[in-house]
């Protein structure tokens, strides 16, 4: 069984894995970054979900 700290370390690699120029850096700073990184993306999403469905309302008005 792995301990606790094994499974930080475990995941602190998949995150200098995921998020971009973090790799070997404080793992404070990795956490950090991706919790940024999470926020933009999710941000990004959330606006290209708002921009399609905007689009599919116009499409819809056409056919109309």
């Amino acid at each position: 069984m792995r301990s606790k700290k094994d499974k930080i370390l475990q995941v602190l690699r998949v995150l200098e894995s995921i998020i971009p120029g973090v790799k070997g850096k404080d793992p404070l700073l990795v956490i950090d970054e991706a919790i940024d990184y999470l926020r933009i993306a999710k941000l990004k999403a959330e606006t290209l979900g708002s921009r399609k469905k905007e689009e599919s309302k116009g499409e819809l008005k056409k056919d109309g």
